[in-house]
């Protein structure tokens, strides 16, 4: 499994009592990693307003929003209720979210937001896959097989087991996809 790293500028220029602030926030769009092991997101933050910012991460799933932690200069929250309370890992000090190990049910995407004073806000969103490397096991007919037409014959099996999401099993011979026919 390859791992593509494209940063996702969003750019927020906004305009307070005559003064341009800009705020940008960027992450890695895709992030892709496998099941049980740690999954870090950076948030990369650049700010011209130089005061305090505020990191939020929300989880997205189907039409709600929901906020899952919440670091400022001196403080750090896990939101509880979440299922994400124990296994964020507070020990950063930067902006990224940082999981001790992944689940299945952290595919989804996720929302860095980040306030800067009073009137700078932007964000960026990363879409998580999460996968589990297959165990695969074929047996196949050690001795010749004789096909005739109208029979069928069992000529070899295919196992895969622990592989996250399902797998798509295709059988080739001689190099050529085999399809389920009449």
């Amino acid at each position: 499994m390859s791992l593509r790293c494209v940063a996702l500028l969003l750019l927020v220029s906004v305009s307070f009592q005559g003064v341009e602030a800009a705020i940008s926030v960027a992450v890695t769009p895709l992030v892709e990693v496998e099941l049980g092991s740690p999954l870090v997101i950076p948030c990369t933050v650049t700010s011209s307003v130089g005061e305090e910012v505020v990191t939020q991460w929300f989880i997205i799933s189907q039409s709600s929003r929901t906020r899952i932690s919440y670091r400022d200069a001196r403080l750090f929250v896990a939101d509880l209720g979440t299922g994400y309370e124990s296994r964020i890992d507070a020990r950063r000090s930067d902006s990224a979210l940082a999981l001790n190990a992944t689940e299945t049910a952290d595919e989804r995407d996720f929302v860095c937001q980040v306030v800067a004073g009073r009137a700078s806000v932007a964000e960026a969103t990363a879409s998580v896959r999460v996968f589990s490397a297959p165990t695969v096991a074929v047996t196949a007919s050690q001795r010749p097989v004789l096909l005739k037409p109208q029979h069928h014959h069992k000529i070899g099996e295919c196992y895969v087991r622990n592989a996250y999401p399902e797998p798509l099993v295709t059988w080739y011979k001689d190099s050529l996809p085999l399809w389920p026919s009449p």
